[in-house]
């Protein structure tokens, strides 16, 4: 496709929208999808057109950003600007105990960006991106992820690979994230287990990014409330945390029994999610288990896991799988919700894989799912899509 192909292809997406929205102007926030696309397509006329140095000067500039982002949210400047009106740079540096001088040099860039207002050259208001970022947000959170576990991570790869080699880390030890923090003999999860704020920050990360994520698709779960099966036990939910997923099941399948379905995890976790519970999720079981120890849940209906294998290298993921498939039954489905990479991913896809790698993780492709499956004595049935871009469910039988 060429450059003025790509802008006229760009022009009627933007037309398309528009129009949508002089229709309808709630409807810009029911279209992630679109403007997600929207966003992509913008991207590559960009990436098109831009000369090197305009590449480069990107890059550049969005270090110099994610650094000013991560300053303001430490000292709670978003939270010190009024919701409706602009504040002096004396009157803010003075709330969030910071030289003026300090606010002032980290601020141009914000505005630069678009992430905050300014009127005239001494005073900010908030945007609506800027409002994203208040202490109460979950964005907040994955603001401070980004930026002290993937960047710290990712400015050490360099290093890493000239220690240990440039073949693809493997197993839980030895990731980037442990070796920029010190010491490849601990997980990440031990890593994060010595810093409590931390270990607090990206669980709150990791519920709000699955909360923006679907959890059903278009899957079908009403197959297990066929009487033929009033003796099984319907849906194991691995590692589920307190419960979220089997919770959005039970919301697309009408008449589940909940006191037949599972939810799975450490126990720490499950114990702490079987207290908070409500109905019907309280009337689930909790079930203490870790998912690289045998399956204790015997010829469930449904297995499904979801956002987890990704947190793996292979290795890991087909002993995950293993343990899974020697408890499933011959009828038996595992589900996996996880991202599938295109051959040509999104930029957003590609720097999560990118950031994944340094936690020892893996996003993958259909093919890269294959293997691991077919590994594991499992064979992928059905992918089906959920909306989200390139999140999907995908259903494995038992080999």
């Amino acid at each position: 496709m060429t450059v003025a192909d790509r802008i006229n292809s760009l022009a009627q997406q933007l037309a398309e929208l528009s129009a949508e929205l002089h229709g309808n102007p709630e409807h810009f926030i029911a279209c992630n999808d679109e403007l997600t696309d929207l966003a992509q397509a913008s991207a590559k006329l960009l990436g098109s057109i831009q000369s090197p140095s305009m590449y480069i000067n990107s890059m550049i500039t969005q270090m110099a950003h994610f650094t000013a982002l991560r300053l303001f949210i430490e000292w709670g400047v978003f939270d010190a600007i009024p919701n409706q009106d602009f504040i002096s740079l004396e009157k803010l540096a003075k709330k969030v105990n910071v030289d003026v001088q300090v606010i002032t040099r980290f601020s141009r860039i914000l505005v630069a960006q678009g992430a905050l207002k300014q009127d005239g050259t001494k005073s900010l208001a908030h945007t609506t991106t800027s409002m994203m970022f208040i202490r109460e947000s979950p964005m907040n959170s994955l603001i401070r992820m980004g930026y002290d576990m993937h960047l710290k991570s990712c400015s050490h790869i360099v290093s890493f690979f000239e220690k240990y080699g440039t073949k693809e880390p493997q197993g839980r030890l030895g990731t980037m994230f442990a070796f920029a923090c010190g010491d490849t003999n601990l997980t990440v999860w031990e890593h994060l287990d010595r810093n409590p704020e931390t270990m607090k920050n990206f669980m709150i990360s990791m519920v709000a990014m699955s909360q923006r994520l679907s959890i059903t698709g278009s899957y079908d779960f009403s197959w297990v409330l066929s009487p033929k099966y009033k003796e099984r036990t319907l849906i194991v939910d691995v590692g589920g945390g307190k419960g979220h997923a089997l919770q959005a099941i039970y919301d697309v399948t009408p008449g589940l029994p909940m006191d037949r379905c599972v939810v799975q995890d450490l126990d720490v976790v499950v114990t702490e999610s079987k207290k908070v519970a409500e109905n019907p999720l309280s009337q689930a079981q909790f079930v203490s288990s870790d998912f690289h120890q045998s399956q204790p849940t015997k010829g469930a209906l449904i297995y499904y896991i979801r956002r987890c294998l990704h947190d793996y290298g292979d290795s890991d993921c087909v002993e995950i799988l293993q343990h899974i498939q020697k408890s499933m039954a011959d009828d038996s489905k595992l589900i996996i919700a996880e991202q599938i990479l295109s051959d040509q991913p999104s930029l957003v896809a590609s720097a999560t894989d990118i950031y994944m790698l340094t936690l020892g993780g893996k996003e993958r492709t259909l093919d890269g799912f294959r293997a691991i499956t077919a590994d594991a004595g499992l064979e992928i049935v059905e992918v089906y899509g959920t909306g989200d871009n390139d999140l999907a469910l995908i259903e494995c039988r038992k080999l």
